[in-house]
C-alpha cells in the first residue's frame, strides 16, 4: 500500500471512528439517568469526571492524548435542549469517506443522491454552526468575539468556553456536527492554528454568502494521529 493510500485509509478509519462514538453517544442520551451523568462531567477535566468513566472508557481509545476531548464532546451532547434531542432522534449521521455510495446499483442513482452524505470537509465545523446561529438572530459582534477568544485557548481552557457558546447556537436552531468538533478538539493542542483558521475562515465565508469549510481535504487535521498516539 501506497503511503498516500495508507494515510487516506488512516484517516478515515479515524473519521468513521469520530462518527461512531457520537452516534453511540447519543443513543446512550436517550436515558435520562445517563444523560445527568454525561452532562456532569460539562467544563470539568477527565480526572473529575468520576459519574463519565463507566460509559466513556471503553469508547476512548486507550492512551489517548486527546480523551479530554472525547470527555468534553460526551458532555456536551448530553446537554443538547430538548427541542434539538428530539429533532435529531431520528437522524443519523453516515460515516464519510471516498466509499461512501460504493455497492449502489444504478437504478439507486436518484435516491443515492438524495441520501449521499456530505464529504467530511464540506461538513459544517463550529465556524459554520456559529454564522448560521448569527442569521438566526445570534448577535454577529457577540458571536465573532467569542469565536475570537476561544481560538486562543490552551487545550486546558479551550473546552470549559465550550459550552456556553454552542447552547447559545443550539438555541438559535444551528446544528453542531459533534465528530467534526471532536477531531477539530483532539488536534487542538498541536494544531490549533489549522482548527482556528478553518473556524474563522468559515464563519466569515457563511455570513457572506460564499460556500464555507473549502479547506482541501489533505489538510485537514494532518496532525491529529499525532496527537491521539502521544
Amino acid at each position: 500500500m501506497s503511503t498516500s493510500k495508507s494515510w487516506r485509509s488512516t484517516r478515515d478509519d479515524r473519521r468513521e471512528g469520530r462518527d461512531r462514538f457520537v452516534a453511540e453517544i447519543t443513543d446512550l442520551c436517550a436515558d435520562r439517568g445517563t444523560r445527568a451523568d454525561l452532562r456532569s462531567g460539562l467544563g470539568r477535566p477527565v480526572k473529575q469526571c468520576g459519574r463519565m468513566h463507566r460509559y466513556l472508557a471503553r469508547r476512548v481509545p486507550e492512551n489517548s492524548y486527546g480523551e479530554h476531548a472525547y470527555y468534553a464532546v460526551a458532555a456536551l451532547i448530553a446537554d443538547r435542549p430538548r427541542s434539538v434531542r428530539d429533532a435529531q432522534s431520528a437522524i443519523a449521521v453516515v460515516p464519510t469517506d471516498e466509499k461512501a455510495g460504493q455497492g449502489r446499483d444504478s437504478g439507486d442513482a436518484d435516491d443515492a443522491l438524495k441520501a449521499a452524505p456530505l464529504p467530511w470537509k464540506r461538513r459544517p465545523n463550529l465556524g459554520t454552526s456559529l454564522a448560521l446561529a448569527v442569521r438566526a438572530g445570534m448577535k454577529e459582534g457577540s458571536a465573532e468575539s467569542h469565536l475570537r477568544l476561544l481560538t486562543r485557548q490552551s487545550f486546558t481552557s479551550v473546552h470549559p468556553r465550550l459550552h456556553s457558546l454552542v447552547r447559545y447556537a443550539q438555541d438559535k436552531g444551528a446544528e453542531i456536527d459533534w465528530a467534526v468538533l471532536l477531531d477539530d478538539l483532539v488536534g487542538w493542542d498541536t494544531n490549533r492554528d489549522a482548527v482556528a483558521t478553518r473556524w474563522l475562515q468559515s464563519f466569515y465565508r457563511t455570513l457572506s454568502g460564499e460556500p464555507p469549510n473549502r479547506t482541501p481535504d489533505s489538510e485537514n487535521n494532518s496532525e491529529t494521529e499525532k496527537s491521539e498516539n502521544r
